[in-house]
């Protein structure tokens, strides 16, 4: 539960201008993500792990600048 909790306290984080949050957040929670996938069978984490991997490199890249270019994936979700 900390990974999807850390994952939404991060977004928030992210979506409101606190990058350096928003990347302690992600970097704390994605370890509890990967550990803990059993836990929901419904949710398809590797695919949330990896829309989240990418919003963390792009927040990594553009810091401050971040909300300007970010690329928000639609979390989870494939066609």
């Amino acid at each position: 539960m900390l990974g999807l909790i850390k994952a939404a306290v991060a977004l928030h984080h992210l979506e409101r201008g606190n990058v350096r949050g928003g990347v302690r957040e992600l970097e704390m929670g994605l370890p509890h993500l990967v550990e803990n996938a059993g836990h929901w069978p419904w949710l398809d984490v590797p695919a949330l792990v990896a829309d989240l991997e990418s919003v963390l490199a792009q927040a990594r890249y553009w810091g401050d600048a971040f909300a300007e270019h970010v690329e928000w994936p639609v979390l989870g979700v494939r066609a």
